[in-house]
C-alpha cells in the first residue's frame, strides 16, 4: 500500500492534534475537580461549624432553664416542697422556648412533677405528691396556657423518682453531679406504649444548710432534634449526630434513632441503653456507607478526635463526607453529607465549555491544515 507525501505529513499532524487536544480537555477537567473538592471541603468545614454554633444554641436553652431554675429555687423565690406553683412556672417555660421538651423536679420528700410539651402544642402533666398524697403517680392534660389540669386516660402507677429507671436512678445520678450532667431517658408522657428518647440537663438544687434539696430537669426529644437536623441539612444532604460509641443521638433522614417499641414489663420499657440504635444499624442505605467509611477497622468511632474530610461512592453516586467532633460538654460528633452533584455543576459546565472549545480548535486546526496541505 502506497501512501502519497500528503498524507504522510497530514497524518502525524493529525494524531499530534488530536492527541494534544485531548490531553487539554483532561487537564482542564481533572484541575477543575481538585479545584471544587478543595472548595468542597473549606464548605463543608463550614457549614459543619456553623451547624455545631447552632447545635450549641440550641442545647444552651436546657443549661439555662437548669441553671437560673436552681438559682431561684436555693434564693428561695420558687417553692421546693410545695410544688404546685411550679406547674405555671414550667409551662411558661415551655411556652418561651419552644426548643424544649419537658421540663422536671424532684425533692428529697419524693414528690415529682413532670411538664411537657404535646405534639399538638398543648401541655401535659405528670404528678407524685403534689395533688394527691397516695404515691400514685397522676397524669393530667393542660391547656395551651397550662391551664385547668384534667386527669387523663393514662392508667396510673406507683413510682418513685429516687428509684427510676430501677437499674440506675437518674436522681441519684444527678445528685453525684452538683455541676450539672447530661442524660438520656425514656420518657412514658405520652403512653407506656409510646416510649420516647429524651436527653435532658440535670442539675441539683440545694438548702440553706447546704443539704441536697432535690433536681431540676430540661429535656429535649431526640426527635426533635433531628427536626432540628433536617432543618439545618437543607435539600438533598444529611446531617447526623453520633456517640463516640457509634450510638445514632438525631438524623436528619427522618429516621427514628432509637427502638420505640413498648416492653411489657416496666423496668424493661424505662432502659435506656437496648433502645439505642447504632448507626451501622441505621435503616438508611446511605447512613449505613457513611458508617463504614469513617469506622474503617475500628470497633466504634472513638479514633475520631479530629475533624475528618472523605469521599465515598454509594449506590453509582459520589458523595462528601465531613465530620467534626463537636464542642462543649457533650461529646458528640457531627456528620455531613453532600451528594458531589450538588458542587459539581460549574466543573460540568466547564466540561462542556472545554469540550466545545477544543473541539473548535480541533476541526480549525485540522482545515486549515488540510487546505495548507492542498
Amino acid at each position: 500500500m502506497k501512501f502519497s507525501l500528503r498524507n504522510l505529513l497530514i497524518v502525524p499532524f493529525l494524531a499530534q492534534v488530536i492527541g494534544l487536544t485531548g490531553i487539554v480537555g483532561y487537564l482542564s477537567y481533572r484541575s477543575g475537580e481538585r479545584a471544587v473538592t478543595e472548595m468542597t471541603q473549606r464548605l463543608m468545614a463550614k457549614t459543619g461549624q456553623q451547624a455545631d454554633a447552632r447545635l450549641d444554641g440550641y442545647l444552651q436553652r436546657p443549661r439555662f432553664v437548669t441553671d437560673s431554675t436552681v438559682y431561684l429555687l436555693e434564693a428561695g423565690h420558687l417553692p421546693s416542697a410545695e410544688l404546685v406553683p411550679m406547674e405555671q412556672y414550667f409551662v411558661n417555660h415551655l411556652q418561651q422556648f419552644p426548643e424544649l421538651t419537658d421540663l422536671t423536679i424532684a425533692n428529697e420528700a419524693g414528690a415529682f412533677l413532670h411538664v411537657t410539651r404535646q405534639a399538638d402544642q398543648s401541655f401535659a402533666m405528670r404528678q407524685r405528691y403534689v395533688r394527691q398524697q397516695d404515691g400514685w403517680l397522676y397524669h393530667y392534660r393542660l391547656d395551651a396556657e397550662g391551664l385547668s389540669p384534667v386527669p387523663s386516660d393514662l392508667p396510673r402507677r406507683q413510682y418513685d423518682p429516687h428509684r427510676a429507671p430501677p437499674e440506675d436512678p437518674w436522681y441519684a445520678t444527678a445528685q453525684a453531679h452538683p455541676d450539672g450532667l447530661w442524660r438520656l431517658v425514656v420518657s412514658l408522657d405520652q403512653g407506656y406504649d409510646k416510649p420516647q428518647l429524651v436527653m435532658v440537663r440535670f442539675k441539683p438544687f440545694y438548702g440553706p444548710d447546704g443539704e441536697m434539696s432535690g433536681v431540676v430537669g430540661a429535656g429535649i426529644g431526640l426527635v426533635a432534634l433531628g427536626s432540628l437536623l433536617e432543618e439545618l441539612a437543607g435539600d438533598g444532604g444529611q446531617l447526623l449526630l453520633i456517640e463516640p460509641n457509634g450510638n445514632l443521638v438525631a438524623t436528619s433522614t427522618g429516621e427514628q434513632p432509637f427502638d420505640a417499641q413498648a416492653r411489657p414489663d416496666y423496668a424493661q420499657n424505662v432502659t435506656v441503653q437496648p433502645r439505642r440504635l447504632a448507626m451501622a444499624q441505621s435503616h438508611h442505605g446511605l447512613t449505613q456507607a457513611v458508617a463504614a467509611a469513617l469506622q474503617g477497622n475500628s470497633p466504634d468511632f472513638r479514633h475520631l478526635q479530629q475533624p475528618v474530610f472523605l469521599q465515598l461512592r454509594y449506590e453509582s453516586h459520589h458523595y462528601y463526607v465531613n465530620f467534626i467532633p463537636m464542642e462543649g460538654d457533650l461529646d458528640w460528633g457531627l456528620i455531613t453529607v453532600v451528594p458531589a452533584a450538588e458542587f459539581m455543576t460549574e466543573i460540568y459546565l466547564n466540561v462542556g465549555r472545554t469540550v466545545l472549545f477544543c473541539a473548535l480548535t480541533l476541526m480549525g486546526t485540522i482545515g486549515l491544515g488540510l487546505w495548507t496541505a492542498g
